[in-house]
C-alpha cells in the first residue's frame, strides 16, 4: 500500500487538471462566481453526466442557457407554461423533453421551499461542491471532504480494480465504499483526491483497466515508474 501511495501521489502531483477540466463536466459550473449559481449548475450538470462527455456537455449547457449568467435564479422561477419554450427538444439519451421538464420543476419547488441544493445528493455534485483543491469548488464547509464516498463509472470502476483498490466485480454502492476505503488508507482526510486524475486516465483512453504487457507498458500508475 505504501509503494501504491507513492504511485499515486506522483500522479496526483504531475496531473494536468487545467488541460482535462475541459473535457469534464465539472467545467461548466466553474463558468459561474455566484455560490447559488455554482450549486445549480454543478447539480444539473452531475444529473446528466454519464455517457460520453462531448454529448452530454452540449444538453447541460441548452438547459441552463435560459438562465445566462444567473441560472440559479431562473431555475428557482421556473415555471413549466412560461420556460418550456426554451426546452423544446431538448433530450438526452433516455431522458425525453418531458422528463427534463419535469426535473427542473422538482428542482424549481425544491429551492423555493429550501433555496439550497444541500438535501439533494448527488456523487459527483457532492465531490464537486465539498472539496476546496484542483478543479473542485468547495462552496459546501458543513461536510468534510474524508466523509466522501467516490463517484463510482465505468473507469473508477476498472481501474480500482486493477490497482487493487478493490477485488469486488459489481460496480455499485459497496464497491464505492470499498474503494473508498481504501483511498482513505492513502489519504484519509482527502480519499477523493485522486478521482479526477483517475477517471480521466480512463476518459482519455489512456488506461483501459485491463492488466496487459501491451497496453500498460507506459501507465504512469506503473509503481516502477515513481
Amino acid at each position: 500500500m505504501n509503494e501504491l501511495k507513492k504511485t499515486l501521489d506522483k500522479f496526483y502531483k504531475d496531473f494536468n487538471f487545467r488541460e482535462r477540466v475541459k473535457h469534464d463536466p465539472i467545467e461548466i459550473p466553474r463558468r459561474y462566481s455566484d455560490p447559488e449559481d455554482i450549486e445549480v449548475a454543478a447539480f444539473i450538470s452531475s444529473c446528466f453526466a454519464y455517457g460520453k462527455v462531448d454529448l452530454f456537455k452540449p444538453v447541460i449547457e441548452h438547459i441552463l442557457k435560459p438562465g445566462a449568467k444567473h441560472p440559479a435564479e431562473f431555475i428557482a422561477n421556473f415555471s413549466l407554461k412560461k420556460d418550456a419554450k426554451y426546452l423544446k427538444g431538448v433530450s438526452y439519451r433516455f431522458n425525453r423533453e418531458k422528463d427534463i421538464l419535469c426535473f427542473l420543476h422538482i428542482v424549481s419547488k425544491a429551492l423555493r421551499k429550501y433555496r439550497t441544493l444541500k438535501d439533494l445528493f448527488y456523487s459527483h455534485f457532492i465531490r464537486w461542491i465539498v472539496r476546496k483543491k484542483d478543479i473542485d469548488l468547495g462552496i459546501w464547509e458543513l461536510i468534510p471532504p474524508s466523509k466522501l464516498i467516490i463517484p463510482l463509472d465505468t473507469h473508477i470502476a476498472r481501474i480500482s480494480r486493477c490497482l487493487g483498490l478493490t477485488d469486488r466485480k459489481s460496480p455499485d454502492w459497496k464497491m464505492a465504499a470499498d474503494i473508498t476505503e481504501s483511498l482513505k488508507k492513502l489519504d484519509p482526510g482527502d480519499p477523493l483526491k485522486y478521482d479526477f486524475a483517475l477517471c480521466h486516465q480512463g476518459i482519455s483512453g489512456l488506461c483501459k483497466g485491463i492488466k496487459s504487457s501491451h497496453t500498460c507498458t507506459d501507465c504512469d500508475l506503473l509503481p516502477d515508474k515513481t
